[in-house]
């Protein structure tokens, strides 16, 4: 989503329209980041549900749930599986960790899918599964996006990782925050498809 400002005398007016995402992918990932708020140009707060314009209008978003890592992971490779011919190079998996990142990578490789560090990519067509962190990811786009366990960083509402009582409640909502923007970012590099995976054991 690209912010543009337009001055007018000596005020700055944010217009907010996105040219990258469909209704559908963009109403996910604003979902993600609905309760939470951002300070705009002109430092006023700015709720996280807003209203965008949008550009593009072709998308779609897939939600799997099975109740093992592996069913989870079994429905991934068979999403990569009936990508079109070509579509690889425009496809990344996002993780949150560079730990799942290895689990993914040897998934992909054990089953014969090419991958691609996004730490490595510099942008030219490679016939390959881009692979990398949702940070890693920002600023830029794919015609496909898969999150394998997208939801498994707000864990009983506790970030993963996060021993719970550990953090002050200031702390742990700052966390759980910048994890939820981080999550949006991944989300929105999606163009055509957003394919989400969660685990509900």
């Amino acid at each position: 989503m690209r912010l543009r400002c337009a001055l007018r005398g000596d005020r700055g007016q944010v217009l907010r329209t996105n040219y990258r995402n469909s209704k559908q992918i963009l109403d996910a990932a604003l979902t993600v980041v609905a309760d939470d708020a951002f300070e705009d140009l002109d430092g006023e707060r700015t709720p996280g549900r807003r209203d965008v314009d949008l550009t593009y209008h072709d998308g779609d978003v897939v939600r799997v749930t099975r109740p093992t890592v592996e069913a989870h992971d079994g429905e991934l490779l068979d999403a990569l599986r009936s990508l079109p011919d070509g579509a690889r190079a425009d496809t990344a998996l996002l993780c949150p960790s560079m730990r799942a990142i290895g689990h993914y990578q040897r998934l992909l490789t054990q089953a014969g899918i090419p991958v691609c560090q996004l730490e490595h990519y510099d942008g030219r067509a490679v016939d390959a599964v881009k692979i990398g962190t949702y940070r890693r990811a920002k600023g830029l786009e794919f015609k496909n996006v898969l999150l394998p366990r997208y939801d498994a960083v707000f864990t009983n509402g506790t970030p993963a990782g996060t021993a719970g009582g550990t953090e002050t409640s200031e702390t742990a909502r700052e966390r759980a925050e910048l994890l939820r923007s981080q999550l949006f970012v991944a989300m929105t590099r999606a163009r055509d498809l957003l394919w989400l995976g969660s685990v509900t054991a």
